[in-house]
């Protein structure tokens, strides 16, 4: 089983104007715990070196949760059998975090564009 995703950083900037940015990075940082291969259409994974970006980022605090919703935009790396390596191909999709004040545990949701 994997690590859950936990998102403490993010959490304790709520109510700053560093949310944006501290949770693009906490994301980032945790990119393997999105479900960000969902969107990937050409049997790659999430290229953690690539650009990534959030936008549109909308928040509503519900007592005990904070539910983020956003697009995302991130780069699929794609193997490849040329000498010069694997190709990368840009996506987006719709990002939905669900993230328990108590905890800072998160569930996260993505559907394509």
């Amino acid at each position: 089983m994997s690590e859950p995703l936990t998102l403490p950083k993010s959490l304790a900037a709520y109510t700053t104007p560093a949310f944006n940015e501290t949770l693009a990075q906490e994301l980032l940082d945790n990119l393997w715990k999105l479900p960000l291969e969902k969107l990937c259409q050409k049997g790659g994974w999430p290229y953690k070196d690539g650009p990534f970006s959030l936008y549109d980022i909308e928040m509503q605090d519900r007592g005990s949760a904070l539910h983020v919703t956003c697009g995302v935009s991130f780069e699929e790396a794609v193997p490849s059998c040329c000498a010069g390596g694997g190709i990368t191909d840009t996506h987006m999709g719709n990002l939905s975090l669900t993230i328990d004040k108590s905890a800072a545990l998160a569930t996260a949701l993505v559907t394509p564009i």
